[in-house]
């Protein structure tokens, strides 16, 4: 009888430690999404139900053989609530980002048809129906090429940063929607002859753009420009190619970038982190060394958590091997830790977003060798730890 009580306790405790290793599996993720044909990640966000919304570009079986828009949602275990949603047939469409709202979501990129880029604007509802779009040259007659880069709710409008390319040299610009995508207006500074914004934000109620500047032939800048005036103007000028990616608000003031330096003479490119005061001169108390050596390194997204301390996402570039990339930093800047995902083919970024749990939810493309392109989603604790 003893035996058989202490089987049945020790029956009860495997199946306990066995739910809360399968908990933890279930919650912390490596996930793939994908047709037969290629398929590249764009830009990510978090439902109101827990789970995760996501978008990119996939490429359409023959006979058309193009590029459609894809929207995908999922639980918070990465496991999808319905069929992927497709957007296309206008030519070659690509998504580069993604707005969560309450009653949907707004998805920003380029459709190309005839060689020239459009910029289009996508709203589907929360259940996947599409509600409305937009290309710009010919639902409102407006006479630009270019492409949206990011996408954020503003002043209750959706405002769409990127470039135009119809006056000579590509220009970064402001598309500004209402929640109805009927009114519309554009905004792109005179004086600067070329460069592109990656990253929209607001100061003071003031719509900003960091972006990449193209003006100096040498080489490339990043830089601030303020919608409407010109005389907002904040370049960041270093000795090599800057290249910018995100900026984002830092609690107790002030604004975090992340972009990529690729400084004259190295031989490798490397991630660029600053701290911007709020008037976007720079924090010296805030280490600023660059990340990466031996290989190129390319900054992509950055984030604060609750602690005060910075995580950074980026791509890592070894003899054509490419590998994502986590660090995270201390508050003055130093770096704590990092993470590295991917053994094999090419892992490469595109945006992160910090999880309700207190954990990080990436999304990037996976391509193994002799296959095609996947979207992937890496679900990690706060410290980028994941279950394999």
């Amino acid at each position: 009888m003893k035996n058989i009580l202490f089987l049945l306790c020790l029956i009860t405790m495997l199946v306990a430690c066995q739910k809360e290793v399968s908990d933890l599996q279930s919650e912390y993720f490596v996930r793939f999404y994908g047709d037969p044909l290629d398929d590249i990640a764009g830009d990510i966000g978090l439902t109101p139900d827990g789970g995760y919304v996501f978008a990119g570009t996939t490429t359409r079986p023959a006979p058309r053989n193009d590029k459609d828009i894809i929207l995908i949602t999922t639980d918070k275990f990465g496991f999808q609530n319905s069929e992927t949603v497709y957007f296309g047939g206008l030519g070659n469409e690509t998504c580069k980002g993604l707005l969560v709202l309450d009653d949907g979501y707004v998805l920003t990129g380029s459709v190309n048809s005839g060689g020239v880029d459009s910029l289009i604007l996508v709203k589907f509802a929360t259940n996947g129906t599409l509600i409305w779009s937009l290309v710009t040259d010919t639902d409102l007659s407006w006479d630009r090429t270019g492409q949206g880069n990011d996408i954020a709710l503003i002043n209750n409008q959706i405002v769409i940063t990127g470039y135009t390319l119809s006056d000579g040299p590509q220009k970064p610009m402001f598309c500004t929607f209402t929640l109805d995508g009927k009114k519309f207006d554009w905004d792109s500074p005179p004086s600067n002859p070329g460069g592109y914004y990656t990253s929209i934000f607001e100061r003071d109620k003031q719509i900003f753009g960091f972006g990449t500047s193209l003006q100096n032939t040498a080489n490339s800048d990043m830089f601030i420009i303020g919608k409407g005036n010109i005389s907002d103007q904040y370049p960041f000028v270093l000795s090599g190619n800057e290249t910018s990616s995100r900026i984002i608000p830092a609690d107790g003031g002030g604004f975090f970038i992340v972009g990529t330096t690729d400084p004259v003479g190295s031989g490798f490119s490397q991630i660029i982190i600053k701290r911007l005061k709020s008037d976007f001169s720079e924090d010296l108390s805030f280490n600023t060394n660059p990340i990466g050596s031996d290989a190129d390194f390319q900054g992509v997204d950055i984030k604060e958590m609750e602690d005060g301390s910075i995580v950074v996402l980026g791509d890592k570039t070894r003899s054509n091997d490419t590998d994502i990339v986590l660090y995270f930093l201390n508050p003055d800047g130093t770096t704590k830790s990092s993470k590295v995902y991917g053994k094999t083919g090419n892992q490469t970024a595109s945006a992160m977003e910090l999880t309700p749990d207190g954990g990080i939810i990436i999304l990037g493309s996976n391509r193994q060798e002799k296959t095609n392109s996947m979207i992937t989603l890496i679900k990690t604790d706060k410290e980028g730890n994941i279950w394999e």
